[in-house]
């Protein structure tokens, strides 16, 4: 296998992990890593890329109906840390709704427009 394809084969496989990591940690339950994957710029930006403007805000919401959900069960409630992290998540996921028609090709527009 030549260099060139190998580097495209690495590039894909790591696009489709960045993709839908978020679905193996919602089932096996790794909520905090969830928190830090929602709110890491790499992953947001590869989503939006996609075109999943949607299914990071349904991610999103599932994860806080969780959180929510965590309270109601009995379980050790939402702390101060997870309400905060839903916040950022929530204002992460409003810019980047409202923002998808700006960002244009390049990666800088993504960040400029999330993240000032």
């Amino acid at each position: 296998m030549s260099e060139d394809r190998d580097g495209e084969g690495k590039s894909a496989r790591e696009k489709y992990v960045l993709e839908n990591i978020y679905r193996v940690l919602k089932q096996g339950g790794y909520v905090e890593e969830l928190k830090r994957l929602f709110l890491s710029a790499r992953w947001v930006k590869t989503v939006i890329r996609r075109g999943g403007v949607w299914q990071y805000e349904e991610a999103v919401k599932g994860l806080s109906r969780d959180l929510k959900g965590k309270r109601g069960s009995g379980k050790v409630g939402m702390g101060r840390g997870d309400e905060d992290a839903v916040d950022g998540m929530v204002l992460m996921m409003r810019a980047a709704r409202l923002s998808v028609p700006f960002f244009g090709a390049s990666n800088a527009g993504i960040y400029f427009q999330l993240y000032g």
